[in-house]
């Protein structure tokens, strides 16, 4: 973002999901369908901390930065709780 090489906006744009399915599509195959995609970026994009900085200020940089974490969180949480799932509470 802070070099100009990613504009998180483009996942506001329904031109941009489109390039965006393309290219996972072209990376990972179909396991993950359109749909599937197009929901996941609704669902991404209308959170409360979804950054939509139009400058690249500190104040935009720390909104970055907070949904990163978040993401990160979300990530993170999703993966104990599936191993949770499968192994169980223990070590």
């Amino acid at each position: 973002m802070v070099g100009g090489w990613l504009d998180l906006a483009v996942l506001e744009r329904a031109e941009e999901r489109d390039r965006v399915v393309e290219a996972v599509h072209s990376w990972y195959g179909r396991a993950v369908d359109r749909d599937g995609l197009l929901a996941a970026m609704d669902r991404l994009v209308a959170t409360r901390w979804w950054a939509r900085p139009s400058t690249v200020s500190r104040g935009a940089l720390a909104g970055l930065k907070d949904a990163t974490s978040q993401l990160i969180g979300r990530f993170a949480g999703a993966a104990e709780s599936a191993t949770r799932e499968r192994t169980g509470a223990g070590r």
